[in-house]
């Protein structure tokens, strides 16, 4: 009888272990991951009941707005390193070209944009060059291969 009940014990723990390390199932109803760094043509087409892309990314993602200075280890302060006003703001860019700073954002309409794509200081200086120490924003308007 003991040998019984430990074999169902040994049972009862592995299909619960089994149940416990299978994935979980995607229900119809969950809605998909959005990247942390794109805001999709389709969130574009979906914020119709705002007039500029700043809209959709005070929306969407607000953290894209907020200067992070780069500098000493820890230092996430949103002040600039420099003093220069321009080293503390985030650059935007149409495509591949600098358009300015993030009132840029305010003269366009979410239909005009495929894309809009969040780099950090490091991806920023790394794609564009020198001069964008707290990010980019860029404003994708085709999406070219």
């Amino acid at each position: 009888m003991f040998a019984a009940t430990m074999r169902r014990v040994a049972l009862l723990v592995t299909a619960a272990a089994s149940v416990a390390c299978a994935p979980a199932a995607k229900s119809a109803s969950s809605a998909p991951r959005r990247d942390r760094n794109t805001i999709s043509i389709d969130e574009l087409k979906a914020a119709q009941d705002v007039s500029t892309l700043y809209d959709v990314v005070q929306r969407l993602h607000p953290e894209w707005l907020v200067p992070r200075t780069q500098g000493a280890v820890g230092n996430n302060t949103g002040m600039s390193v420099t003093g220069n006003e321009s080293d503390s703001s985030i650059q935007v860019y149409m495509d591949t070209q600098h358009a300015g700073g993030l009132e840029v954002l305010k003269q366009f309409t979410p239909n005009q944009a495929m894309q809009l794509k969040f780099y950090s200081a490091s991806e920023a200086q790394a794609r564009f060059g020198n001069g964008n120490l707290n990010g980019v924003i860029q404003i994708v308007t085709s999406m070219k291969r």
